[in-house]
């Protein structure tokens, strides 16, 4: 943007004028039975005067956006509700509420993307039951209808029309719109006819991507929004409690998809439309049609959507379709035009996909044009030429004055373009300002390096005289009006995430959040980053510190150059802050892996807290078993601390109590159950006395623990690996390693980890980062692929592809409800948006040892529903038959995990109570009116 402050000017009159061209747009509603065009509910044409002057399907969608925006949701629902009234009336959802828009054809299924709008401004599940019904008559319209051989849906126009009818409409083709033949026979016209009513039922009447034979194709925008009206009716049948009618509609969705994959999927990741008669995709140029995939989710595949932006933009906004100088008409949906729902579509699909910042390109353009034509004629139009500015010049028809789907296109732009502004301060460019720490004290030649890579920014670091320890970078830019703010931690939460204001002194591992009312920016770095790295922000701007030390003493680079990380940066609008921030980790995650089947099962820990013998674990085994008995996936049995020879450490082999570790696994295993195992890799005093230079060395303290930086250790961790594969174990739990190496546990951190200078590992030239994620990457590979791994107290980023599961929050209890209730909720809610996309999230255990059992159901229920794993600590006999009931209907759930968990009150509520399963709103008293106790600070070493 050239001239901020010309461009806003500008557009902010533009926006003026939308919203007092609203009202005088409206009709009133009219209550005339015997007029079949009459509307009974308030609407809103796409012009003010003039033309257009009825409800038009698809159109509408498109004025909607804009209607809510502008706080007119009366109105934008008085629209949806007339296109349900014709619906019901006529079977389908004419064109307009014309005499033609009925006689001929519909237009594109766009009434579930409204009924979902109204639904989420209303809440009115009343209104949503009788949306929900007429939606269906829809889709039955459109797969009894419009349905091809192939199994795919194409566009076409109404078997009732006669020869006559078909004949006029080609007449009105032919004199109006297209330079085509006059003088056919009424046959003939009748014959070609439909191709053009087809193509009107598109939408684009007309358009040069089907060849003159609309009727024999199955489009791919077509075919992509039923796939959403499929998922969007399973939704809402969900949330009706229509289970068997939802499950339907997920499975027409799903071999939707897999027909579009085998016949619409073109091998640069694109949806191209399909002749099921030729059998033969159209033709392979770009047109705006394709986004629609990537609104819907039928492709997530955001290469292939930066490919066609890229194809489609231009210098004022999004063309209809790539140039073609064979095409024979000058067809309206043509280059170089630019219509509402081409700019729509492309931004919609953007912003779905986490493209913002194409999004933001995008929409500068288009307002940039609109409003510069608006500045000269005091009006909107219909259509635009996106590639040489102003009005289009087109043959077809002259472009209109128009509000309608032009101003909802607009408006929704300008709100986000105007949201953006006021707290996206975008860290993915280069910093404003930049300062090197270093051992010597000065920079020497140490250099930071910013270079581009995509959207996103990589920082690389190299130095050769000097020991680099910190980079800190700044980037400027005011917050505007009040504003969340929340993040990540560098290992498992303490029970203290939450939504706070702006604090500089508060710092977030890895990545932050910063928004409000629905609207959010996120900034971070892709997992795997090689150094440490923390956020903060004030009032008016971001910091980052890289921590790029070894232990506590500035790197040993020897002019290496170090990609320290890669910065990233969305800005998320009209959404909620766990879906921005399950979006961003999406953007963020280098890959994950995930267990194989679902995890869950027992832990003893909370039932004998390290005091268990070879008997105790078996019996709750045995146990566990009855609890899982007819649940399709085995459940895990895990063996915590307790084992060992040593006192919560090595060596790693048995002790009296448990003598034969194999007879353990076995035992386990023979009751249809996984053995599962916890260890604690660097703390081993015996290894220590035998290579006492395998000791990470602290001065003034005494050497305990190993170092991973050293090869030796690595091989002996992999002798322990080795082990316990012997014995028959299929899981293994890893645990201290972050405490073992930094000497604190995660309680003590806040932004910076170890804040000594007199310290490193023994491999000086390896960052803190590098030697953790070669430790973690040496674990897995020694396990995989027999035995799944879990990192506990572990660094949570640097662990994403090296642990299947990880341990989201510090240990819940078996003895006090409090720490359970302010732990374990504490650390599902504000760490759930990461499962499935970083790891699977472990909350930690439901431990029922002396706690009431009511309180701990209560938990175990949370979790059950949560798609994250539901651990239990219980012994036989604790609870009555009515709670092992319940728990075995919550084993039943966790052991066919489904992710749909969401925190409502999280914003304000540190240990949520108000969730959202499914669609179904669920409470929790986790109090139970009782006051809280305090939570003892020693409460480890109370155990140990």
């Amino acid at each position: 943007m050239n001239n901020p402050d010309k461009f806003w000017s500008s557009v902010e009159a533009t926006h003026r004028y939308v919203v007092s061209g609203w009202p005088k747009a409206v009709h009133q509603p009219k209550v005339d039975l015997n007029n079949r065009y009459a509307l009974p509910f308030v609407f809103v044409p796409p012009s003010v005067s003039g033309t257009f002057q009825w409800l038009f399907y698809w159109d509408t969608f498109y004025t909607n956006r804009g209607l809510l925006l502008d706080g007119h949701l009366d109105w934008a629902k008085g629209n949806v509700d007339n296109l349900i009234y014709m619906l019901n009336r006529y079977g389908f959802v004419p064109n307009s509420n014309s005499e033609n828009g009925i006689k001929y054809n519909s237009q594109p299924p766009y009434l579930h993307f409204m009924v979902k709008d109204i639904f989420k401004a209303t809440g009115d599940l009343k209104w949503l039951s009788s949306s929900y019904e007429a939606l269906k008559k829809e889709y039955a319209f459109w797969m009894k209808e419009r349905i091809a051989p192939c199994g795919l849906n194409h566009h076409g126009c109404h078997p009732n029309c006669s020869e006559a009818d078909l004949a006029s409409y080609y007449d009105y083709v032919a004199t109006e719109r297209l330079p085509i033949k006059k003088n056919l026979s009424s046959r003939e016209k009748a014959t070609i006819a439909p191709n053009y009513i087809a193509e009107a039922e598109m939408g684009l009447d007309y358009t040069p991507r089907l060849g003159e034979d609309a009727v024999h194709c199955c489009p791919t925008d077509l075919n992509a929004n039923l796939y959403g009206l499929e998922l969007d009716l399973a939704d809402f049948g969900e949330r009706l409690g229509k289970k068997n009618e939802a499950a339907e509609f997920k499975q027409a969705a799903a071999k939707r998809k897999s027909l579009m994959d085998a016949l619409l999927l073109g091998p640069d990741g694109l949806y191209y439309d399909y002749n099921f008669v030729k059998k033969a995709k159209v033709r392979s140029f770009a047109f705006t049609g394709q986004f629609m995939a990537f609104i819907t989710g039928v492709s997530t595949d955001n290469k292939a959507l930066h490919l066609l932006y890229k194809k489609l933009l231009m210098p004022h906004g999004m063309t209809s379709c790539e140039q073609d100088p064979d095409v024979p008409f000058d067809f309206q949906a043509n280059y170089p035009y630019s219509w509402p729902y081409d700019n729509y579509l492309a931004f919609w699909a953007l912003t779905t996909c986490g493209l913002d910042k194409e999004a933001a390109v995008l929409a500068e353009r288009y307002l940039a044009n609109l409003a510069a034509v608006y500045s000269s004629t005091g009006l909107l139009w219909e259509t635009y030429d996106a590639v040489n500015g102003g009005i289009a010049q087109k043959s077809e028809y002259p472009a209109t004055e128009m509000l309608g789907w032009t101003a909802g296109s607009f408006e929704a732009m300008y709100d986000f373009l105007k949201k953006r502004s006021r707290f996206a301060t975008d860290i993915s460019t280069k910093p404003d300002n930049l300062s090197i720490e270093t051992d010597e004290g000065e920079v020497g030649d140490a250099k930071v390096e910013f270079v581009p890579n995509g959207e996103d920014l990589e920082v690389y670091l190299t130095a050769s005289n000097v020991h680099p320890r910190l980079v800190k970078m700044r980037w400027n830019g005011e917050v505007q009006g009040p504003v969340e703010t929340m993040g990540d931690q560098f290992g498992r939460l303490q029970s203290n995430a939450f939504f706070g204001p702006l604090n500089p002194e508060r710092y977030f591992a890895w990545y932050y959040l910063i928004g409000n009312a629905g609207d959010f920016a996120c900034g971070g770095v892709k997992t795997l980053p090689n150094a440490l790295i923390s956020f903060s922000l004030d009032q008016r701007g971001v910091n980052a510190y890289f921590d790029c030390r070894c232990g506590a003493k500035g790197v040993e680079l020897n002019g290496r150059r170090l990609l320290l990380g890669t910065i990233v940066f969305h800005f998320y609008p009209n959404t909620t802050a766990f879906s921005a921030l399950r979006r961003f980790c999406q953007s963020l995650s280098t890959g994950g892996i995930f267990p194989k089947a679902p995890f869950y099962g027992g832990n003893d820990w909370y039932s004998f807290y390290g005091k268990s013998t070879l008997r105790d674990i078996l019996a709750s085994a045995h146990y566990l078993a009855s609890l899982t008995e007819g649940c399709p996936n085995p459940a895990t049995m895990v063996i915590d601390d307790g084992w060992e020879e040593g006192n919560c450490g090595g060596p790693w082999s048995p002790n009296s109590k448990f003598v034969d570790m194999e007879k353990a696994a076995s035992g386990i295993k023979a009751l249809g159950l996984k053995a599962g195992i916890w260890i604690r890799f660097l703390a081993n005093p015996e290894a220590l006395k035998v290579h006492p230079n395998w000791a990470i060395k602290k001065p003034g303290e005494e050497p305990l623990y190993l170092d991973p930086s050293i090869p030796g250790v690595l091989t002996h961790v992999k002798k322990d690996i080795d082990r316990i594969k012997k014995w028959g174990f299929d899981f293994i739990k890893h645990d201290y390693s972050a405490h073992d190496m930094f000497g604190e546990f995660e309680a003590a951190w806040n932004g910076g980890v170890d804040n000594r200078d007199d310290w490193s590992f023994a491999d000086t030239s390896r960052t803190s980062a590098e030697i953790l994620k070669d430790f973690y990457q040496a674990i897995h590979e020694d396990c995989a692929p027999e035995i799944m791994v879990e990192g506990c107290n572990t660094f949570s980023h640097l662990s994403v592809g090296y642990v299947e599961v990880y341990r989201t929050g510090d240990d819940t209890s078996g003895e006090n409800w409090d720490r359970t209730r302010s732990f374990g909720v504490n650390s599902l809610a504000f760490r759930l948006y990461q499962n499935n996309i970083f790891y699977c999230c472990d909350a930690d255990c439901a431990g029922f040892g002396g706690i009431d059992p009511s309180k701990v159901l209560l938990f175990a229920d949370l979790l059950a529903r949560s798609g994250t794993p539901l651990l239990v600590s219980c012994s036989k006999g604790i609870l009555s038959l009515q709670q092992e009931a319940q728990l075995k209907e919550d084993f039943r759930l966790a052991s066919c995990p489904v992710e749909g968990l969401i925190p409502l009150d999280w914003e304000w509520n540190i240990d949520p109570a108000l969730w959202n399963y499914r669609g179904e709103i669920l409470k929790f008293d986790w109090q139970g009116g009782e006051p809280p106790r305090l939570l003892a600070t020693d409460f480890y070493q109370h155990h140990r």
